[in-house]
């Protein structure tokens, strides 16, 4: 266990210059004594948590461009850990399984787990980033308006605690754009943009991800959209409006029938496009 701890500081905090391959071998090495620790003692609540985190932890990036992950191996710790003692970190239990379950696209599981996470715990339950995972999963479960809710609670949390609510606003733009309020979607794009440094950064973040992995083209269309209604300059307009048209593109390219809410896709695609067919669009494109 000792020698896992310190690979996972070393994980965590690793030296400059290391290469992906050799970082994930440092969590490699954690998984491997953590694996002999938990074959001493199966029953330690302390060594199966750890190891289910590093398993959760673990990706490899294939040359195809594909990802390998342990997730379903995480998933039966994480479990096995709650039959064996339900009272060891509960809350962060349920938290991991939640961001597990979406990782797998079991929606309504990894709802279920982030209510319990917030049920569990005072600090999570009044944190946005909670809150924020249970509006996604539940609006891709199909209930947008629920979703908002969520979003809005999580946005309501960030205002009072000052931190951790940019996420929330991106979810809630797109929440409500789904909902046909594009006027509302893009005031609290231009809110999230202004929080976060006034680009689309975070939502390419270390951390961050979305499941399906096109949901995020939705997200950069708003923000290239609310960033050309801030714009001056006809020309940058322009840009701005053509990057959203690209992703709007992106999106409907992916999804390709996936997606319950492709029509609006469409539709904001269409606009996008008559505005860029506008003269003074058209004017700024020849200067």
């Amino acid at each position: 266990l000792r020698h896992a701890l310190r690979r996972l500081q070393d994980f965590d905090q690793p030296a400059p210059g290391l290469g992906e391959n050799q970082h994930r071998a440092i969590l490699e090495g954690a998984i491997h004594r953590l694996e002999l620790a938990s074959r001493i003692a199966p029953r330690d609540p302390e060594i199966l948590f750890l190891l289910a985190r590093s398993k959760a932890r673990w990706v490899h990036r294939t040359l195809a461009g594909g990802e390998q992950r342990l997730d379903d191996e995480a998933i039966e710790l994480f479990e096995r850990l709650r039959r064996i003692d339900p009272d060891y970190e509960p809350e962060e239990v349920a938290f991991q399984l939640g961001v597990l379950h979406t990782r797998r696209q079991r929606f309504d599981r990894a709802a279920e787990e982030y209510r319990r996470s917030i049920d569990n715990e005072l600090l999570l339950g009044s944190s946005p980033v909670a809150w924020g995972n249970l509006a996604e999963v539940t609006m891709l479960s199909g209930d947008v308006a629920g979703a908002v809710d969520h979003f809005e609670r999580a946005v309501e949390l960030y205002r009072r605690n000052g931190s951790g609510g940019e996420l929330a606003l991106w979810g809630l733009a797109v929440a409500l754009d789904r909902l046909g309020e594009h006027r509302s979607a893009l005031d609290r794009t231009r809110e999230a943009l202004n929080l976060g440094g006034g680009d689309t950064s975070v939502l390419r973040g270390e951390g961050v991800f979305f499941e399906p992995a096109f949901e995020v083209y939705w997200y950069e269309a708003l923000g290239h959209e609310a960033l050309a209604e801030m714009q001056a300059d006809a020309g940058v307009r322009r840009h701005m409006l053509e990057a959203a048209l690209q992703s709007w593109t992106l999106f409907l390219r992916d999804s390709d029938g996936a997606s319950p809410w492709e029509d609006t896709a469409r539709r904001n695609a269409e606009r996008v496009r008559q505005e860029l067919s506008s003269p003074a669009s058209r004017a700024a494109r020849r200067r």
